[in-house]
């Protein structure tokens, strides 16, 4: 049985400030009538698919039986439950959402970076330098903020595993942080975009970072264009809750990436 692990699914303070002009505002969270989902969840009008589907089986065993049939293209694990990720049409996504060992089947959509922008004045200064609005919100809770970013907390002896588009596994702010750094798109896990590098700064840079003592976890789930899947993401959930588990130590899985509302 897995120990048991605290885990919190967060976007860095810094990380991207929406509702501003050219930033789109985050969707509405789903929310399941009734209960757990169930049935055919197509895609939001207007988001990019992949051309595949998620299939959410009740049991392993069942996933397993089908998989060959469906030409299964992943294995995950999603809260608990096996899924694959196939590439079905409409109807037969239809027919296999109905079976009685099939929880439900989910049109599989694109996911991306943030869209990053800071609020208008919203930035300080610090010696100098810039400092993000979001940051200097992180270690001071009542208004107006003092341009000092001095947090109470390291984060040592915890984990902190990004998704994101890899890391720079040679930056001097991260090289002796970063314990491990894995892909599921193809690639290393070193950083062809940018975007991971930055977050993962964000999370544990000594001098700016939230966690500055917390060890670092990199997975690659959006590539080069810093586009990625349902099925990637889900993915490198699960690796780093593997990491985590493995390690007995408390973490955070960040994920500074969005797209349409997926279950």
């Amino acid at each position: 049985m897995r120990p048991r692990l605290a885990l919190a699914l967060v976007a860095l303070a810094s990380a991207a400030f929406l509702g501003q002009s050219g930033c789109p505002p985050p969707p509405e969270p789903y929310r399941c009538a009734g209960g757990a989902p169930s049935g055919l969840i197509r895609a939001e009008r207007g988001a990019q698919t992949t051309g595949r589907y998620l299939v959410v089986f009740r049991t392993r065993a069942a996933a397993t039986r089908y998989s060959a049939g469906l030409r299964a293209q992943a294995v995950l694990d999603v809260a608990g439950q096996t899924a694959i990720a196939a590439s079905l049409n409409v109807a037969d996504a239809r027919a296999l959402a109905v079976r009685p060992d099939v929880q439900f089947v989910q049109e599989e959509t694109v996911k991306s970076i943030l869209c990053q922008e800071h609020g208008p004045a919203a930035d300080v200064i610090e010696g100098g330098a810039v400092l993000p609005w979001g940051k200097d919100r992180v270690d001071q809770r009542a208004p107006p903020l003092d341009g000092v970013y001095a947090p109470q907390g390291t984060g040592a002896g915890a984990i902190v595993c990004v998704v994101d588009t890899g890391v720079d596994p040679q930056h001097p702010v991260l090289k002796d942080r970063l314990v491990a750094y894995h892909s599921v798109v193809g690639g290393d896990g070193v950083d062809g975009h940018g975007h991971g590098t930055h977050v993962s700064a964000t999370a544990v840079s000594a001098r700016y970072g939230v966690a500055p003592g917390a060890d670092l976890y990199s997975c690659q789930a959006l590539a080069a264009n810093g586009t990625g899947d349902d099925s990637t993401v889900i993915a490198c959930i699960n690796w780093c809750v593997e990491q985590i588990a493995q390690a007995h130590k408390l973490g955070a899985i960040n994920m500074s990436l969005g797209g349409p509302v997926s279950v």
